[in-house]
């Protein structure tokens, strides 16, 4: 990004990052458990690119055991299932924007596993 800022779910990893370290410190404190139920829940709901997607989970892997430290089972269900929703996320095919009928078809064929 030119003007410095970053996209917001590389912020928001950080901030798990964070978070994590906090709750490590004091996991029965409420303020750090209610912040990662937060941005759990908004990686969970947001669209974003697939390989970033990949990344914050493959990043965050150990998060389940950071989770474990607040003996609260929502928390740790809901980690999981961000996880896991985050690794399961698909790369988008683009089609080209501006092509003809039959090279659209032709297209899509091959996406489709090759040309005959």
């Amino acid at each position: 990004m030119s003007n410095g800022k970053r996209p917001w779910y590389l912020h928001a990893s950080d901030e798990l990052s964070r978070i994590s370290m906090d709750i490590k410190k004091a996991p029965f404190l409420l303020t750090p458990i209610t912040a990662a139920i937060t941005l759990l829940k908004i990686l969970r709901s947001c669209d974003m690119p697939a390989e970033e997607a990949h990344k914050i989970a493959e990043t965050h892997a150990n998060l389940p055991a950071v989770m474990t430290m607040t003996a609260r089972r929502d928390c740790i269900d809901l980690t999981y299932e961000v996880l896991d929703d985050l690794r399961s996320r698909k790369v988008e095919k683009q089609l080209p924007t501006q092509v003809s009928g039959r090279d659209r078809r032709e297209f899509e064929r091959f996406m489709r596993g090759g040309l005959e």
